[in-house]
């Protein structure tokens, strides 16, 4: 094989191997998609359960340091909540 060949040949499976990849990405199913289902954003978070039968759970918020209590992790977007720290 020439070198001209082969590297024709190694295009074409590129491009056969980037279309198809493309093409499974774009028709992805709707199921698929992951979705936190505990809150919609929440850089670095940390959560942990007490004895006192409260999970509590805080992230990163930019410009302050907010806890969030419940008895149900799943359910934190309507748990109590307060900011603790405000540098």
């Amino acid at each position: 094989m020439t070198g001209k060949w082969k590297l024709k040949r190694q295009h074409a499976i590129s491009l056969v191997l980037l279309l198809f990849t493309w093409g499974c990405t774009m028709n992805a199913p709707e199921e698929d998609v992951f979705y936190n289902p505990l809150l919609d954003s929440g850089p670095d978070p940390y959560a942990f359960f007490h004895p006192d039968g409260f999970y509590y759970y805080t992230h990163t918020l930019g410009d302050r340091l907010d806890l969030w209590r419940t008895r149900d992790i799943t359910d934190l977007k309507s748990a109590e909540r307060k900011t603790v720290f405000v540098p």
